[in-house]
C-alpha cells in the first residue's frame, strides 16, 4: 500500500540559501503565488487570464562562481568554474576593477590554497589551524635584526607528514601594478609569464625581507612537529597571475637564502601560478574543480547569514494610507495660538 505523494502546492515554503544542507544556488525570492510543476498547465492558466504559475525547477542548481553543487541530502561540494575564474581575474575591465579587488580580498587566499592542494594530486593535503610564525631566535640584534614581516598564510601537511609553508599573493590583471589583460595567445602568454618571473626574481628584490620574500623566513615548528621538519619543509609562494621560469610550467623554483641557527643558508622557494595551472586543466577539457578545504563553503555560509537577496515589497506596503498623516505638532500649536496685534499668531 502506497501513500499519496504530496503535491507541489502542499510543500512548505522555505528560504533555500548557502547555509542549508540542500543549498545549491543563490536563492530567488518569489512573491506568494501558486506554483506548479506542469508547464502546460502553467501556460494554459496564463492564457486564460489568470495568474501565471511559476514552474518548479527540479534540476541541479548552482550558486555563485565559487559554486556549490548538491550531491545528496548530507553532502554539498564547493566547486570552482575555471573559465569564470580566468575571465574574472585575468581580464582587465576598468568598470569591474573594484569588484574584482573585493572578491580577491574576500576569498583570494582560500582560492589559492585550494588550487595548490588540487595540484598535489590524489595525495591531497591537510590545512593546519596554526599559521607559520617567524622564529625570532634565529635573528641577531646586530648582524641580522628581526624584520617587520612576521607570519605566512598557511601550513599544509601532505600524508607523508611533510610540511609546506605557503604564502599567498592574489595578484590579478586588475592589480595596481598590472591593469591590463593577460594575453590569450600561447606565445604571448609565455612571454608574459617569463617577464613576470624575471621581475619577481630580480636580485635586488630578495636582498631584504618584504611581504613577498618573507616566504623564506626562518619559522617556528607548528604543534606536533620538530625543527627538523621545518628545515625540510617546502616553501611555496602561491600567486594568481601567470608567472613561470620557462613560460609554460605553473611551478618554478628560485634559490635564495634564509637564517638557520644564526647562519645564512640556501633555501629553495617554489612559485606556483594558479592561472597557468587552471589553463593547463582547461586545455585537457576540465571545466570545474572541487575545493580541497571547507574554508570556501564556510565563507559562503557566513556571507549568506549576513546578507541576502532584496525581498520585493508586498502590494499592501506600496499603497498610500487611507487617512492623511497627522500634521506637525508645532504647526497645530501655531494655528491654535491667539493672534497678536500684528495679526500673526502669538507663539510666546
Amino acid at each position: 500500500m502506497t501513500s499519496a505523494q504530496p503535491t507541489a502546492d502542499s510543500q512548505p515554503r522555505k528560504h533555500v540559501g548557502h547555509g542549508s544542507a540542500d543549498a545549491t544556488h543563490v536563492p530567488i525570492i518569489i512573491p506568494k503565488r501558486r506554483r506548479t510543476a506542469d508547464p502546460a498547465e502553467d501556460e494554459a492558466g496564463h492564457r486564460a487570464g489568470g495568474r501565471r504559475r511559476i514552474p518548479l525547477h527540479r534540476g541541479p542548481r548552482w550558486s555563485c562562481r565559487a559554486g556549490r553543487r548538491s550531491e545528496g541530502s548530507d553532502r554539498t561540494a564547493t566547486i570552482y568554474r575555471i573559465q569564470a575564474l580566468l575571465r574574472r581575474f585575468d581580464e582587465f575591465d576598468v568598470s569591474q576593477g573594484q569588484l574584482t579587488g573585493l572578491l580577491g580580498l574576500a576569498f583570494g587566499e582560500i582560492l589559492l590554497l585550494d588550487l595548490l592542494a588540487h595540484s598535489l594530486g590524489p595525495v591531497g593535503a591537510e590545512l593546519l589551524a596554526e599559521r607559520p610564525r617567524r622564529d625570532d631566535a634565529s635573528f641577531d640584534p646586530l648582524l641580522a635584526p628581526c624584520p617587520s614581516v612576521r607570519d605566512l598564510d598557511a601550513w599544509l601537511v601532505v600524508p607523508t607528514r611533510s610540511l609546506i609553508a605557503a604564502e599567498c599573493k592574489h595578484w590579478t590583471a586588475s592589480s595596481i601594478d598590472a591593469r591590463k589583460s593577460v594575453p590569450t595567445d600561447p606565445d604571448a602568454l609565455g612571454i608574459y609569464a617569463r617577464t613576470q618571473w624575471e621581475a619577481l626574481t630580480a636580485p635586488d628584490c630578495w636582498q631584504q625581507w618584504t611581504g613577498t620574500t618573507k616566504v623564506a623566513l626562518p619559522l617556528r615548528a607548528p604543534t606536533g612537529f620538530t625543527a627538523e621538519d621545518v628545515d625540510a619543509a617546502r616553501r611555496i609562494l602561491i600567486v594568481w597571475r601567470p608567472v613561470s621560469a620557462d613560460g609554460v610550467s605553473p611551478l618554478s623554483r628560485h634559490t635564495t637564502t634564509t637564517l638557520r641557527n644564526g647562519v645564512w643558508v640556501d633555501v629553495i622557494v617554489e612559485v606556483f601560478s594558479a592561472s597557468l595551472y587552471l589553463r593547463q586543466l582547461q586545455a585537457r577539457g576540465v571545466t570545474e574543480i572541487p575545493a580541497a578545504f571547507r574554508q570556501m563553503a564556510a565563507l559562503l555560509e557566513a556571507m549568506d547569514a549576513l546578507v541576502g537577496p532584496r525581498r520585493p515589497r508586498s502590494r499592501a506596503s506600496l499603497r498610500y494610507p487611507t487617512e492623511p498623516p497627522l500634521p506637525n505638532r508645532a504647526i497645530v500649536e501655531a494655528r491654535s495660538a491667539p493672534a497678536s496685534a500684528s495679526g500673526r499668531p502669538d507663539t510666546q
